[in-house]
């Protein structure tokens, strides 16, 4: 691996981080804000989100090929490199987006929280003084 190679990798880095981001702050000033998600969620919502970027744009998926052709085509396994790296930079954007807001929910999936046996139920809440008989 040359210098330029990790050089390239290393802008791609960036420009995804850079991108999930933006991706975070649109989904926070739309309307609702952010929804709260566990690792699961968050890890299915980026490998989508991170499809459609690269999708949109695949020229960002030329890495170190150092011809600067604008006309160049990204191969397939470049194009499948570039939408995991922006799924890794977009699962770490909303997980951190979710931990500053205090609504993430953890890396328990539903089946993991399916499995788990219940807590002991409660007691229930005493009746209000005006339930209660007189």
């Amino acid at each position: 691996i040359t210098p330029e190679m990790i050089q390239a990798q290393a802008q791609a880095m960036v420009q995804a981080a850079a991108q999930a981001q933006a991706v975070v702050a649109a989904a926070k000033n739309r309307g609702g804000g952010l929804v709260p998600m566990n690792a699961a969620q968050i890890s299915a919502l980026s490998q989508i989100q991170a499809q459609a970027i690269v999708n949109a744009r695949p020229q960002t998926a030329i890495v170190g090929s150092g011809s600067g052709k604008s006309d160049e085509k990204p191969t397939p396994q470049q194009i499948q490199n570039q939408i995991q790296l922006q799924a890794q930079a977009l699962v770490h954007a909303h997980t951190q987006a979710q931990i500053s807001a205090g609504i993430y929910k953890g890396g328990e999936t539903a089946p993991a929280a399916a499995a788990k046996p219940k807590a002991a139920p409660q007691a229930s809440p005493l009746p209000s003084p005006a339930a209660a008989p007189v």
